[in-house]
């Protein structure tokens, strides 16, 4: 199974605020905000200058799927994302080391409808993992 990086999942309780200070620090605004109203988030992509992507996600409703995360780690990375060919594969493969599927793959209108799943490992936390 190769992973490929995607970007880190950062968390966000301004989206505004928190898009400001990345661009203070050098990274672009490459999306505009996408509303997953599946999810209750806000999404803004941003890029490094050596190309590394953030996904800023920010709940705009109460019951978002990020609620708790919210309240127990503010403004911070909270996931890391893979591309992976073969979605199902790949989970198989990581629950057989450990992870632990906590979010079974379904579309996101912040991929194009691509499946996305998250998985999580007492060591490296959480991981989502995008169909290619």
């Amino acid at each position: 199974a190769r992973l490929k990086l995607h970007h880190f999942g950062f968390l966000s309780l301004n989206l505004e605020d928190t898009v400001n200070d990345f661009i203070l620090l050098g990274h672009k605004v490459i999306s505009d905000v996408i509303r997953d109203s599946e999810r209750g988030v806000d999404i803004v992509f941003l890029t490094s200058e050596t190309n590394e992507m953030i996904e800023i996600v920010s709940p705009y409703i109460e019951n978002s799927v990020v609620r708790g995360l919210v309240r127990k780690n503010k403004n911070n990375i909270y996931h890391i994302a893979y591309l992976v060919s073969g979605i199902e594969d790949n989970i198989l493969s990581l629950q057989s080391k450990g992870f632990v599927l906590i979010d079974s793959p379904k579309p996101a209108i912040a991929f194009n409808g691509k499946n996305v799943a998250f998985l999580i490992s007492s060591y490296v936390g959480m991981i989502e993992l995008i169909e290619e």
